[in-house]
Protein backbone atom coordinates (compact mmCIF):
# COMPACT_ATOMS: atom_id res chain seq x y z
CA UNK A 1 0.00 0.00 0.00
CA UNK A 2 2.97 2.29 0.82
CA UNK A 3 4.11 1.80 -2.83
CA UNK A 4 0.98 2.37 -4.04
CA UNK A 5 0.70 5.81 -2.19
CA UNK A 6 3.73 7.03 -3.21
CA UNK A 7 3.32 6.07 -7.03
CA UNK A 8 0.34 8.00 -7.12
CA UNK A 9 1.30 10.94 -5.23
CA UNK A 10 5.06 10.72 -7.44
CA UNK A 11 2.74 10.63 -10.51
CA UNK A 12 0.55 13.70 -9.53
CA UNK A 13 3.40 15.97 -8.60
CA UNK A 14 5.75 14.64 -10.87
CA UNK A 15 8.42 14.32 -8.15
CA UNK A 16 10.49 10.62 -7.72
CA UNK A 17 8.80 9.20 -4.49
CA UNK A 18 10.46 6.71 -2.65
CA UNK A 19 7.51 4.06 -1.57
CA UNK A 20 8.76 1.03 -0.10
CA UNK A 21 8.74 -0.28 4.31
CA UNK A 22 12.65 0.37 4.74
CA UNK A 23 12.45 4.30 4.29
CA UNK A 24 11.97 7.19 2.45
CA UNK A 25 9.01 9.09 2.23
CA UNK A 26 6.50 9.23 4.58
CA UNK A 27 2.45 8.00 4.56
CA UNK A 28 1.62 11.18 5.90
CA UNK A 29 3.17 13.19 3.32
CA UNK A 30 1.59 10.56 0.65
CA UNK A 31 -1.67 11.42 1.84
CA UNK A 32 -1.49 15.13 1.69
CA UNK A 33 -0.57 15.07 -1.92
CA UNK A 34 -3.28 13.00 -2.59
CA UNK A 35 -5.82 14.95 -0.66
CA UNK A 36 -4.43 18.28 -2.39
CA UNK A 37 -4.80 16.81 -5.42
CA UNK A 38 -8.43 15.69 -4.64
CA UNK A 39 -8.13 12.43 -4.23
CA UNK A 40 -8.87 10.27 -0.91
CA UNK A 41 -5.89 10.29 1.50
CA UNK A 42 -5.72 6.27 1.48
CA UNK A 43 -5.48 5.69 -2.10
CA UNK A 44 -9.18 4.30 -2.41
CA UNK A 45 -11.39 5.99 -5.39
CA UNK A 46 -14.80 5.35 -6.57
CA UNK A 47 -15.10 4.35 -10.05
CA UNK A 48 -18.39 4.68 -12.79
CA UNK A 49 -19.43 2.17 -15.04
CA UNK A 50 -18.24 2.58 -18.35
CA UNK A 51 -21.45 1.15 -19.78
CA UNK A 52 -24.16 2.29 -17.83
CA UNK A 53 -22.45 6.10 -16.03
CA UNK A 54 -23.69 5.46 -13.03
CA UNK A 55 -21.04 5.00 -9.57
CA UNK A 56 -19.58 1.73 -8.57
CA UNK A 57 -20.85 0.80 -5.28
CA UNK A 58 -17.48 -0.56 -4.04
CA UNK A 59 -13.94 1.41 -3.70
CA UNK A 60 -11.25 0.65 -5.89
CA UNK A 61 -7.11 0.99 -5.04
CA UNK A 62 -5.36 1.53 -8.33
CA UNK A 63 -2.48 3.10 -8.92
CA UNK A 64 1.26 2.45 -10.53
CA UNK A 65 3.07 -0.59 -8.93
CA UNK A 66 5.85 -1.88 -10.00
CA UNK A 67 6.26 -5.56 -10.17
CA UNK A 68 8.76 -8.26 -10.36
CA UNK A 69 8.58 -11.80 -10.49
CA UNK A 70 11.16 -13.73 -9.71
CA UNK A 71 12.19 -16.90 -12.02
CA UNK A 72 14.23 -19.86 -11.72
CA UNK A 73 14.54 -21.55 -14.51
CA UNK A 74 15.25 -25.62 -15.22
CA UNK A 75 18.95 -24.81 -15.83
CA UNK A 76 19.37 -22.96 -12.66
CA UNK A 77 18.04 -26.21 -10.70
CA UNK A 78 20.82 -28.16 -12.53
CA UNK A 79 23.21 -25.92 -11.46
CA UNK A 80 22.36 -25.83 -8.20
CA UNK A 81 23.06 -29.73 -7.11
CA UNK A 82 22.92 -31.00 -3.66
CA UNK A 83 21.76 -27.80 -1.24
CA UNK A 84 24.51 -29.32 1.14
CA UNK A 85 27.41 -28.16 -1.88
CA UNK A 86 27.80 -25.17 -3.19
CA UNK A 87 28.33 -24.85 -7.34
CA UNK A 88 28.85 -22.31 -9.35
CA UNK A 89 26.53 -20.96 -11.90
CA UNK A 90 29.48 -19.58 -14.07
Amino acid sequence: MIELLSGKAGVLTGELQYGTAFGGSKVTDMSQILIDHGFSYGGKDMLTSGITGEPLEAYVYFGPIYYQKLKVGRSDELTRGNADELHSTW
